[in-house]
Parts: structure tokens; sequence; C-alpha cells
């Protein structure tokens, strides 16, 4: 991706509008395999809706970091209108990450005048939709339980969506509570809080691994894996410009924040790209700030 998007700066403009196609294409797929959990082969058994993506919290990360890079293609009178769109997407992955996720980077872009504020009613649209999430969700009991589709995973998510506030609500597609697997990488960290337990040692764990990239890097690097994550964010946003700047901004508050639910960030193809994308844009702002200063 770094030669493809390197060349000329029209390649990141084709890319970014290409990510609006592919947004768009997410949620047809998200929907329709709300409606049919077969529509995909069933590869999705807990009846969340993942599209082409398969795992449904990839999905919903992956619109939100599409929405970060296209929302500024549109105009200003728009862009709620196009952010409810992406959400409705979202909240067919049933996935609390990306939710909250949304919820952060709205704030965001009301504060920085991204969205202007005269746009108010489009949060309102977006509170009377999560209201209706747990209806949307029985719908999917109903149709997971006719096509013979365990759906225990979409139930728990609803009643967690709906009591953030409940400590009593605790559940995990494979059984475990993510609140027990991070209390076990904690102690695996303490037990070597300063070299970490080596690359790689993480994998050792099996398939539930801690939904947590800080605590995936602190158990295999020590404490300064802590800043890995942080660092590398910086090292993609610092001196950029003009719409690099706020993209970068917005992109880093989201991996940021979004690690805490992923321990996978660094391993997508589809958040890798992004990355790149944003490294690329950051390099052409430069280049466009400092050449006009000679002129």
């Amino acid at each position: 991706m770094i030669l493809i998007l390197s060349g000329e700066p029209i390649v990141c403009k084709c890319t970014r509008w290409a990510l609006v196609i592919a947004i768009l294409l997410a949620i047809v797929n998200n929907f329709r395999e709300l409606t049919d959990p077969l529509a995909f082969n069933g590869y999705i058994v807990t009846g969340r809706a993942a599209g082409l993506y398969v795992d449904p919290n990839k999905s919903g990360a992956g619109l939100i970091m599409g929405l970060i890079f296209t929302i500024g293609l549109s105009p200003k009178k728009i862009r709620m209108l196009y952010f409810i769109i992406v959400s409705l997407g979202v909240f067919t992955t049933f996935s609390r990450g990306a939710i909250l996720s949304l919820v952060v980077l709205l704030f965001l872009f009301f504060i920085k005048g991204f969205i202007p504020t005269s746009q108010l009613y489009g949060t309102l649209a977006l509170l009377i939709a999560f209201l209706v999430l747990g209806n949307v969700g029985n719908y999917l009991v109903n149709q997971a339980n006719e096509l013979g589709i365990s759906n225990h995973s979409i139930e728990t998510r609803i009643l967690a969506i709906t009591n953030f506030a409940d400590p009593e609500i605790r559940e995990a597609d494979d059984g475990s509570s993510r609140s027990d697997i991070a209390s076990v990488a904690w102690r695996s960290f303490l037990k070597k809080p300063f070299l970490g337990h080596g690359i790689g040692y993480i994998r050792e764990w099996g398939k539930i691994l801690p939904h947590n990239m800080y605590l995936t890097f602190m158990i295999e690097h020590g404490f300064l894996g802590f800043f890995i994550l942080p660092l590398l964010i910086f090292g993609v946003t610092q001196n950029n410009y003009g719409q690099a700047k706020i993209i970068g901004f917005f992109f880093g508050s989201f991996i940021l924040f979004w690690s805490n639910f992923s321990n996978t960030v660094l391993e997508d193809r589809e958040t890798l790209m992004m990355f790149v994308l944003l490294a690329t844009m950051s390099k052409y702002s430069r280049l466009e700030k400092f050449s006009f200063r000679k002129l």
C-alpha cells in the first residue's frame, strides 16, 4: 500500500472516494446479514452482522475508520446525515466498543467544528436508533431461532449495550467474560513487568486473548509496551498540515480508544491500510506547505 499510495496526490484522493463506495457496500452487506443470518453462509453463528469482514468488531472498526477519512469529502450541511448512515451500519454489528467509539468521535466532531452544532438534531436521531436497538435484537433472536442458529451473544450484547452501568451484565462470544480475561492478563503482566514475556507470548494463550492492545504489548514487552501504540500514532500524525492534520487527530484518537477493545489493531489489514493512507497524506501536506513557502 505504501508503494501504491505514494505516487501522485490524486491517488490518495481517489482512494478516499473508493472508501465511500466500500463503506456503502459494507453497510448494505451488514443489513443483508442482519435480516438473513445465512446470507454469507452463516459464518457468524452469533447472528451479528459482519458482511465481508467476517468479524463483527472489525466490521464496526472498518466503518468508523472509513467515516473518518471520507466525511471531509462531503459538504458540512450533510455530514451529520452521512454520520447517521454509517452509524446505522455500525449498530448492526452490536459491537460495544465500536458504538462507544462513535459516541466519542461525534463529540470530537462537534468540538472541532467538523460538524456544525446546528445539526444537533442528528444526535437525537442517533439516540432514537439506540433506543430501538433492543427491538431489532428481538427480531434477530426470532430470525436466528427459526434458522436454528444460536443467538445468545446478541441477547447478552443487547443487555450490555443498553445497560452499561450494570456491572452484573457480562458476556463474551466464547463464554468467557472479558473482565475475567483482562484480570488474567494483568496478573500475567505483573509477573514480568519490566522485560515482559517476549514477542508472541500472547499467542500461547490460544483463542481466548485479552481484547486490549495495551495489555497485549505490556505482557510481551513489559511496562514500556504501553507506549508502543501512542508513539506510533505520534510518528504518523506529527508535523501534519491542513486536512491531514484534522484527519490525523480523529484517526489517532479513534485508534487509541479502540485499542482498549481490540488486540489486533496492528494486524488487521484495513487498519494498516489507513495508517499508510494517513502517512501518505501527511507527506503531501508537508510538501505542499513548504513548497508554498518557497513561492
